[in-house]
């Protein structure tokens, strides 16, 4: 049961992702041809629109072709943290032994 909602999440990961893609990607093209290579984000600075081009294409091609690489190397990151900290967890109650 549980295989079945980690493929349904990553599913819903891999969509959500694939749409921000396609949002920045579309963002920027929209900005270049009304003839505005720079656009406002919500914090008021200025963003260089083919950087969000550039950036929403490496986001789509990651979602449609490296997916897999992706996400064993995002886990993998996660699993390294976790054995970082419990060895980190481990040597601070060995001090607080002696």
């Amino acid at each position: 049961m549980k295989d079945k909602y980690n493929k349904s999440r990553d599913r819903f990961v891999r969509v959500t992702i694939g749409f921000m893609a396609l949002f920045f990607a579309m963002l920027g093209v929209v900005c270049v041809f009304r003839g505005r290579p720079v656009y406002q984000n919500a914090w008021g600075q200025g963003v260089f629109a083919p950087v969000t081009i550039l950036v929403g294409l490496i986001l789509l091609f990651i979602v449609l072709f490296r997916w897999s690489q992706f996400r064993e190397s995002a886990l993998y990151g996660i699993a390294r943290r976790k054995r970082y900290e419990e060895k980190r967890d481990l040597s601070k109650k060995h001090k607080h032994r002696h």
